[in-house]
């Protein structure tokens, strides 16, 4: 996980996570099947045969944004302390 500051913001980051793949020969257990017009695919009474041969794409963009709160120790310092990979407590913890 990545943590970027963003401009003119001094509390709010931004961890982008994006990834693509390509999958060759998978099934498909889709009611698209002309060898079996009155099966749905996948259930249990289905053919073991009852599926497709396809080829597809996955992509995925997962977008985090993270505010630090203006309590405690990040009143006055809170890039550095989000920023910091060990990060330890300041000040009394009850």
């Amino acid at each position: 996980m990545t943590d970027y500051k963003l401009p003119f913001f001094e509390r709010l980051f931004f961890s982008p996570v994006i990834s693509s793949g390509k999958y060759g020969k998978m099934k498909a257990y889709t009611d698209e099947n002309p060898d079996y017009p009155n099966e749905r695919a996948g259930s249990n009474d289905s053919d073991k045969d009852n599926y497709m041969d396809k080829h597809g794409w996955d992509s995925s963009m997962d977008l985090d944004f993270n505010y630090v709160l203006p309590i405690g120790a990040a009143i006055y310092y809170s890039a550095e302390l989000r920023l910091t990979p060990k990060r330890h407590p300041l000040g009394d913890i009850p």
